[in-house]
């Protein structure tokens, strides 16, 4: 299977098809792509320049060949759009535009850019939801974020004079005389302030809030038709649904909501996520004060410091960790198509290929899809169990998460590798903080469902199932889409109150009033679906729904938002009835601005502490932001312990302090202070002498030096080469060095590709004699 590296016209003709590359070269012709970026060898992204917004689409390297996803209409219906199939053109014919965003954030890392108030200006995470949930800087910025005020100015310019007066006269906004864009202008200044919504919440009838809420989760990025929208109310609110045209125009008066020139709805795109919490829309459990939590939730920062330690013995190990190697597809799915890239149960792959005549009606078969194996391979996996004391699918959904904040990268077969500048902002931040990314970082999961997780909660759950019939639906696709039902799954769980039982089965059955939205739960029964007693489900149909999405909403519940402490759960037998939010769970969702977590304490002394080695002990739970970025800087991990890792102090960490202007002294005073005692005189002589032989001489041994003719080759080799293999470290655009042990092997791909390096070593040699 070609990647993104190895990609040929001919590759993109075969993969889509001639008449979708026909209807690609229209775009790429009308210059369509108005940015084109590059994140690392495995990912390009493009944005389109398409009414009424610019859609994000993008190719990214799979295990088993090439994945892609658009956020446009085409795609959400389940079908390949051109899009993608013109980036992919654009990719193989014009590499060389493509922005590389990855060098573009470490710059930011390095210069600390940040916006005028303290929020980092790119939305590392994709799309609206994660914006609200307080992006963190990582270096995995993609998305762009979203203007409020510049997108209520492309909304309120759709509307007539006398309607943007009676906007201005509900919301109490001054304006004057007739002019319509200073008019806009004051309005889209007023709406767009974060406070607006809750200003004008209390003046909505409960009705029009009801609806408001519906309109909020059966719109994705396109404009909401009023069938569909009226439809969709009916489920939800019956009696007031005879009222739905007066109830829009009430909305439409606030600004709420707005009337397109082809007779849709459109609304602000940040607003789903503005709305505030309301009791009358999630049904409350009628018995919430006579129930419990099977057990309480953890304390708010475990999952945090978990993939903390994690992430700090992953960046200690080096070579120990290595990711499972790309699964080995059965020959019959390699030759047939329909069946490339799905992880089928090989015996049911066995008997398909035993028996021609099943065979030859393969697109009438529905296949059972295997749940995704740990990202580690077991050897090391369950060592990182068992050092970080968490269990097997909260150890691996934390990884996953790791990759998804832009902190790891997995690579089949290759050792995991962290993501130097990710990690320094990653520690650099406040638990809090760091608990923030990683939740936001959760809101787009896309290489992992929760669905794998089915058969742990129920031995009779359903199963989940691919029916090789269409032409472009990879499994890739698939999680893409589960990642969006969780997107949205999270919007439709922020309007719960905190603190209050949630009726699970009322919480799961008013949803199926949102399922008109394509992207709210993509188990629609065709290519792929759950299983439902040997059948498949019809989700038109209420006991359908429930038998479908009410096992992925309870997997949700009792997987990742239990994990982060986000929710409690109360059950009678193991039939989950209840849920709630906790605080906590409220300011992850983005409910609450301010959240006081607990200090956690831990017996056994202070969080650092010298062995009888002399090497500094780190006990990552009770150590503050400062002492966890020094001593990680300072030292090489030697070992882990129980709820500790074990560093030594080497001349290359105390260089790295000194060039971030440390000092001799100061790094020895930090160390006490840590410490809460004197710092041995062995450790200190050998601090004082690092620093007078810093930037004395410098030595590098065991590197090969790369010297590039321009300033964008580096991109171009990176994207199309196995350089980023063996690549240590960039000097700058110009100069980089390798690993030695890559030289010959990157030389012969060079060549293979039709550059000439030129060797300067071979010369000297033969110069030599």
């Amino acid at each position: 299977m070609p990647t993104l590296a190895t990609l040929t016209e001919n590759d993109v003709r075969s993969i889509f098809g001639p008449d979708a590359v026909e209807r690609a070269e229209v775009h790429l012709a009308a210059g369509k792509i108005i940015e084109r970026d590059l994140a690392g060898a495995d990912q390009i992204l493009a944005y389109w320049d398409d009414s009424p917004r610019a859609p994000e689409s993008e190719l990214y390297n799979t295990a088993d060949g090439i994945g892609y996803r658009c956020e446009c209409k085409a795609m959400r219906a389940g079908r390949t759009c051109d899009h993608v199939v013109a980036l992919a053109l654009a990719w193989v014919r014009e590499r060389e535009t493509f922005q590389d965003l990855l060098e573009a954030d470490e710059a930011k890392f390095d210069s600390g850019d940040e916006s005028e108030d303290g929020e980092w200006e790119d939305a590392p995470y994709g799309g609206a939801m994660a914006q609200v949930l307080t992006p963190a800087p990582t270096t995995a910025g993609r998305a762009k974020p979203i203007d409020a005020r510049e997108d209520y100015v492309r909304l309120l310019s759709l509307l007539t004079l006398p309607k943007l007066r009676e906007i201005a006269q509900r919301r109490n906004v001054v304006i004057s005389g007739n002019r319509r864009e200073p008019i806009v202008e004051a309005l889209a200044d007023a709406l767009s302030r974060p406070e607006s919504i809750a200003e004008v919440w209390p003046s909505l009838s409960r009705p029009a809030r009801l609806l408001l809420g519906t309109l909020a989760l059966i719109k994705i990025e396109n404009p909401i038709y009023p069938p569909h929208a009226r439809e969709a109310f009916k489920l939800l609110e019956g009696k007031a649904a005879a009222d739905f045209d007066a109830l829009l125009e009430e909305l439409a008066g606030f600004g709420l909501t707005v009337s397109t020139p082809y007779q849709a709805l459109e609304m602000p795109r940040l607003l789903p996520f503005q709305l505030p919490p309301d009791p009358d829309f999630i049904p409350a459990h009628p018995d919430g004060a006579k129930l419990k939590p099977r057990a309480a939730a953890p304390a708010p920062l475990d999952f945090t410091l978990l993939t903390t330690r994690l992430l700090l013995m992953l960046k200690a190990g080096g070579d120990r960790f290595r990711a499972r190697s790309a699964r080995q597809p059965h020959p019959l799915e390699k030759s047939t198509f329909g069946l490339q890239g799905w992880p089928h149960d090989p015996d049911e792959i066995d008997a398909l290929a035993r028996d021609r005549r099943n065979l030859n009606a393969l697109y009438g078969k529905a296949l059972r899809i295997l749940p995704s194996p740990p990202l580690l391979v077991d050897e090391a996996f369950d060592e990182v169990c068992r050092s970080v004391g968490g269990d097997a699918d909260r150890v691996d959904f934390a990884l996953r998460l790791l990759g998804a904040a832009g902190l790891l990268r997995a690579m089949p077969g290759q050792p995991l590798e962290v993501n130097e500048d990710g990690f320094s902002a990653f520690i650099g931040q406040p638990p809090l903080a760091r608990a923030l990314t990683l939740f936001a970082a959760s809101a787009g999961l896309n290489n992992w469902t929760e669905l794998d997780r089915l058969a742990a909660l129920h031995p009779h759950a359903p199963q989940l199932r691919h029916t090789p019939g269409g032409y472009d639906q990879g499994y890739a696709h698939l999680l893409v889409q589960l990642g969006a039902a969780r997107s949205l799954l999270l919007s439709y769980l922020r309007r719960a109150p905190a603190r209050r039982w949630i009726d699970f089965e009322g919480f799961v059955a008013r949803a199926r009033a949102f399922r008109i939205n394509p992207g709210f739960w993509p188990m629609l029964g065709s290519m792929w679906y759950l299983d439902v007693n040997d059948r498949r489900p019809n989700v038109a149909t209420a006991a359908d729904w429930k038998a479908t999405y009410g096992p992925f909403v309870e997997t949700v519940l009792a997987g990742p938002l239990a994990w982060q402490s986000a929710i409690e759960l109360a059950y009678r037998g193991d039939r989950l009835v209840a849920f709630r939010l906790t605080a906590f769970g409220a300011h992850l969702l983005g409910q609450t601005q301010h959240f006081d977590a607990p200090r956690t304490e831990q017996a056994g002394g202070p969080a650092l502490a010298l062995t009888p080695e002399g090497d500094l002990l780190l006990r990552i739970e009770t150590a503050q932001t400062d002492v966890l970025n020094l001593v990680t800087q300072l030292g090489e991990a030697r070992r882990d312990a129980p709820g500790a890792l074990i560093y030594r102090p080497t001349p290359a960490g105390a260089a790295r302090l000194f060039e971030a202007g440390w000092t001799d002294e100061q790094l020895i005073a930090a160390l006490e202070q840590a410490l809460g005692a004197a710092l041995p005189e062995t450790l200190a002589q050998s601090i004082r002498a690092w620093w007078r032989n810093f930037g004395t001489l410098h030595l590098y041994s065991d590197v090969a030096l790369v010297e590039l003719a321009d300033d964008y080759a580096l991109a171009e080799l990176l994207a199309g080469t196995a350089l980023s293999q063996y690549l240590l470290y960039r000097f700058s655009p110009r100069l980089i060095a390798i690993r030695p042990d890559g030289v010959e092997a990157l030389k012969a791909d060079l060549v293979k590709k039709g550059y000439t390096p030129k060797m300067i070593n071979e010369e000297l040699r033969m110069k030599n004699g």
